[in-house]
């Protein structure tokens, strides 16, 4: 029987593995499967654009098994937990796989929040709708965003939503009637000093009130009200939540694969799990210290294939992942600015720009064709991924 790689979980991360392992072992050395419990893969990046009626829902999901390369199996099955002393995954279904490597490449999901009228959260397609529904009933009145699920560095997907809310309620010639606020744990819009500088600053030009240190314990949807525990509020018309992330909720029943929130620890170079070296992580569900973006995943699915080749060779692993992390924030008004980082080094937001929105755009439409295959696109398309 050949020998098995399992790679759970169908998004960018899994998928980007995938396909570029196939392109080293051929069928007849290695049995590469796929495993989600959807068949659906959500072109994440263009999510945010959803509200805002910049993006069509059903333009940026597609069938998860079509992404795949020829040669790589798909089953969609929930899994149950991961056995990492008999190298076996188990499934809700009773059924099982043994694998000779495993990828978890399982995401992350929004730890369960408080539910109350006038609050919308923001993680996945049937909320980025239903927020595009609100907003388009939304005629002025005090919106709030609600950064809490922070990430390492900058929380880039909340602040492009604040940025295209005020494009949003210009052109829609509202935006004296409404009062864009957020708020957040961190102590201003990033962890990181320059970033966070240049970025409250240009908050602060698009009269975006933001709120520092504010760690939201109770929505008060009746009264309209955000309160922390030691007593501050803010008041909302309409709240938006972006919620803390947690890893798969099956990770607690894999003893010694992931940390109290569920994120698989790994060696944050070489991708390795530290509970057994047969096993790899990347993505959101390694919980790794740098911001969500598709440009980190593709950094890290080089070195994940790299290692995954060294260690079935029994050659020393690379420690070769250096946290590199490229994010564009869309800042409306067909401008976007470039944060580029690393495990060492801050992000300097450059300015506002309209050459880096073509470059955006541009690789929004590269993701399917060239970003997913894990192809390497030359000239314009080697530039614009890097923005994605």
């Amino acid at each position: 029987m050949n020998r098995r790689i399992v790679i759970l979980g169908s998004g960018v991360a899994g998928t980007l593995a995938a396909n570029r392992l196939r392109r080293h072992y051929d069928e007849s050395e290695f049995g590469i499967v796929v495993v989600d419990k959807v068949d659906d893969h959500l072109c994440r990046p263009a999510l945010v654009s959803v509200p805002f009626g910049l993006a069509e829902p059903s333009r940026i999901v597609r069938p998860a098994s079509r992404q795949l390369a020829d040669g790589i199996g798909f089953r969609k099955a929930e899994a149950d937990r991961v056995d990492l002393d008999t190298d076996t995954v188990h499934f809700t279904d009773g059924s099982s796989y043994h694998y000779d490597v495993l990828v978890l490449a399982t995401g992350a999901a929004p730890t369960p929040g408080p539910s109350a009228a006038g609050v919308l959260p923001f993680h996945d397609l049937p909320s980025a709708v239903a927020l595009r529904d609100a907003l388009r009933r939304f005629d002025g009145g005090r919106l709030v965003v609600d950064i809490a699920g922070t990430a390492a560095g900058t929380p880039v997907e909340p602040l492009e939503f604040c940025f295209l809310a005020d494009w949003y309620f210009r052109r829609r010639k509202i935006r004296d009637r409404v009062e864009l606020a957020c708020v957040t744990p961190l102590n201003g819009a990033g962890s990181r000093p320059e970033a966070s500088r240049a970025l409250g600053q240009l908050l602060e030009e698009k009269w975006i009130r933001m709120t520092p240190r504010f760690t939201t314990s109770v929505i008060d949807g009746e009264n309209g009200r955000l309160l922390t525990d030691e007593g501050h509020e803010i008041a909302f018309d309409l709240a938006v939540v972006f919620p803390q992330l947690r890893g798969a909720p099956w990770m607690v029943r894999s003893p010694g694969l992931a940390d109290g929130r569920g994120f698989v620890t790994v060696d944050r170079h070489t991708l390795q799990c530290k509970a057994k070296p047969n096993v790899f992580a990347l993505g959101d569900a390694a919980g790794l210290p740098v911001p969500r973006s598709t440009s980190a995943v593709s950094s890290q699915a080089g070195t994940l294939v790299h290692n995954i080749r060294r260690f079935l060779a029994d050659e020393p692993l690379d420690a070769s992942y250096d946290g590199h992390a490229a994010c564009r924030v869309e800042t409306g008004f067909g401008r976007a600015l470039l944060l580029d980082s690393t495990y060492d080094t801050e992000a300097r937001p450059g300015h506002e720009s309209r050459l880096a929105h073509a470059g955006a755009r541009a690789a929004q439409r590269l993701y399917w064709s060239a970003v997913l295959p894990g192809r390497e696109p030359t000239g314009l398309g080697r530039w614009s991924r890097r923005l994605i």
